[in-house]
This record gives structure tokens, C-alpha cells and sequence, in this order.
């Protein structure tokens, strides 16, 4: 990677090790500006699907229909996609791809279907076994709004669907399953128990990072009186 590593050790003082690395400093994710859609309302989203692996292509759409989700097309080659786009006036507002295919693959889909202001709006995701490193980065520079690597599971498509759609941001860093999982706990209002200080201070600031409301209670009497009053107010 660029870098080096150094260690310098005495005999009954231990060792002390030094290691050196060149890295670009990673991009800001502004959370603020995605909110996750509600589930329901991906019932009716339309969804082209295309991947060379016939298995893969079946389970993405299994998942959609599951999520209420309409899968208007699907393809294992890109230039089916490409012509079918070109032809139908009633474009997807989402596109799963897989990035390794024969003749041309995901990332020159992205690529060709960027260059064209018309499918601005159409949300590109990369679905693919391509999980070496670098992989999401250079899935985003191509084009594609989200990553997510195989093998996939349906509350993680869903997720990352539901994050893309909400993304307002205007510099845009790619979403990951990480990220849409993170979103995910937005709102989501927690009870810590907690009898140290500084412990339930560290918990704060963890909770605040994934949006989430924080109650706190040193101990398991308090626990119960917070839950009876919840329980009192809502009935």
C-alpha cells in the first residue's frame, strides 16, 4: 500500500511498533439529507433487473415483488436493457445491475446511461459478486448510486432501495448496506440502561450519530416506572 512498518524492541521493555500509510482522506457522508421512505410506499416502484446469472436474476426479482415493488423488465445482457430503455417511453425509476457480464459489463451501463440527461431520475444500483476493494468507489464514480455485494438479502435490498429514493443530498457519496442500515435506525427511540455517568454520555453520542431518541434509567426500578408511564399516557 505504499507504506511501511518499523518496530523496535528491547529485551524485558516490550516492543513498540510504527506503521506509515498514504491514504486519501475519505469523503464526508451528510446523513441529514437522506431519509429513508416509508415501506409502503415502494408498492408500484418500477424496477428493470439485469444479471447474466439466471438464479440471481430470479432471487432480485422474488425480493421486489415480496417488497410490492414492480419489476417492469429484465434482462441478462446490457445491450437488452440499453434497447428496451431507448424504446419505452415509461422509464424505470430503478435499476438493479450486476457489474460482471459478458460483452459489456455494469459499470459501462452506468457510464452510457449517465451521459444521457433522460434517465437523470432513474436510480442506478449495483448488485454483484465484486466485493474486492475499491469496488464501491469506483461503482459511484461510474455512475451508480448504491453498492451492494452478493450474497444479498431481501431486508438489505429493501433497505438500500428505501435509501436511495430518499437521497436529497446534492454531492453524492455512494450507499452502501452499511449506510442503509445506519439510516435505517433513524427516529428509532431507545431505553439505556445505564448506572455510570460516563457510560450512558458515550451512549448518547452513539445514539445521536444514527438518529436515534435516547431515554435513559439507572436501574431497573426506573426502567419500570418509565415503561408504566409510556404504557399510562398511550392508553
Amino acid at each position: 500500500m505504499g507504506g511501511d512498518i518499523r518496530v523496535r524492541s528491547g529485551l524485558g521493555q516490550g516492543s513498540e511498533f510504527n506503521v506509515n500509510l498514504q491514504l486519501e482522506a475519505a469523503r464526508p457522508v451528510n446523513l441529514k439529507d437522506i431519509t429513508l421512505i416509508n415501506f409502503d410506499k415502494l408498492r408500484g416502484i418500477r424496477v428493470a433487473i439485469i444479471d447474466d446469472n439466471e438464479n440471481a436474476l430470479r432471487l432480485l426479482e422474488t425480493y421486489c415483488k415480496e417488497g410490492g415493488l414492480e419489476v417492469v423488465f429484465k434482462a441478462d445482457r446490457v445491450a437488452k436493457l440499453l434497447a428496451w430503455v431507448n424504446a419505452d417511453q415509461n422509464l424505470p425509476q430503478i435499476i438493479l445491475s450486476d457489474i460482471m457480464m459478458p460483452e459489456m459489463d455494469g459499470m459501462a451501463l452506468a457510464k452510457r446511461l449517465r451521459e444521457d440527461k433522460r434517465y437523470d431520475q432513474v436510480k442506478l444500483i449495483a448488485v454483484t459478486s465484486d466485493a474486492r476493494p475499491g469496488t464501491a468507489e469506483e461503482a459511484g464514480k461510474s455512475g451508480f448510486d448504491a453498492y451492494l455485494p452478493k450474497p444479498v438479502f431481501r431486508k438489505e435490498l429493501m433497505q438500500v432501495i428505501q435509501t436511495v429514493l430518499g437521497d436529497k443530498r446534492q454531492e453524492k457519496v455512494i450507499i452502501t448496506r452499511h449506510i442503509a442500515g445506519e439510516l435505517a435506525l433513524k427516529g428509532l427511540r431507545v431505553l439505556v440502561v445505564e448506572d455510570q455517568t460516563t457510560n450512558q454520555k458515550l451512549m448518547k453520542v452513539y445514539l445521536d450519530m444514527f438518529g436515534c431518541n435516547s431515554d435513559f434509567a439507572n436501574n431497573g426500578k426506573e426502567v419500570s416506572d418509565q415503561v408504566f408511564h409510556v404504557k399510562r399516557n398511550f392508553f
